[in-house]
């Protein structure tokens, strides 16, 4: 408030008239899931809370995916099957989305992170012989 207070005085405008402004600039711009929780609980919220609130996102768009996924090509399956039971073409769909899947799985759900700073300090450990 007081910063609002000082910004009006510097343009000579009214306080409420900021206040608007910075509403309607809050309300319009797009917010992640974290800065809507930080907003909506009045409070900051640490980097570490923000990364887990997109990895959190994150699995949900993956487990979103996958039962699109799974509908869409039991979908295609039956219909292929009933339609042109001679000529199998459904696979064509499930390798390239099975590809997608895997590679979004991969990047979700990481299995091994190279590089990361844990795998330095192993790899510190196993040159020293000993424990940092």
């Amino acid at each position: 408030m007081e910063s609002l207070k000082a910004l009006a005085a510097v343009f000579s405008i009214d306080v409420s008239r900021l206040q608007e402004h910075t509403v309607t600039t809050q309300l319009s711009s797009p917010e992640s899931a974290a800065s809507i929780i930080a907003h909506e609980k009045n409070q900051w919220i640490t980097r570490e809370e923000e990364q887990a609130i997109e990895h959190v996102a994150h699995v949900k768009g993956f487990f979103i995916h996958l039962i699109i996924f799974l509908i869409a090509m039991s979908g295609l399956i039956i219909l292929n099957l009933v339609i042109s039971p001679n000529a199998i073409w459904f696979h064509y769909v499930l390798v390239s989305w099975l590809f997608a899947l895997t590679i979004q799985a991969l990047l979700t759900f990481p299995a091994y992170k190279l590089f990361s700073p844990e795998w330095e300090r192993r790899q510190i450990e196993r040159y020293l012989g000993r424990k940092l």
